[in-house]
């Protein structure tokens, strides 16, 4: 336990901070490094996408017949939000 209530302690807590930061910017600059490479590496992040082409396909055939975005996403099994986003791009 560190007595804060002294300069002493006041001074010991202040670099423990420090240090402490320091290291949350040492984790959060690799990270982000290593990111960067594997992205230059051809490779992606984040989960697949529930929208397949196939699946794309099928939504923008029963969106060209009018059905809403609830209903296309009951038949596909997906959820609406994902459809919609499929098809905005």
């Amino acid at each position: 336990m560190i007595d804060t209530t002294t300069p002493m302690g006041r001074a010991l807590y202040g670099i423990v901070a420090v240090f402490a930061q320091l290291r949350v910017d040492t984790i959060r600059d690799n990270t982000t490094r290593g990111l960067d490479y594997a992205r230059s590496q051809g490779r992606v992040g984040g989960r697949p996408s529930v929208m397949t082409p196939e699946r794309i396909a099928t939504a923008e055939r029963m969106r060209a017949e009018q059905q809403s975005w609830a209903s296309i996403a009951r038949v596909l099994g997906v959820g609406a939000t994902s459809v919609r986003r499929a098809l905005d791009r």
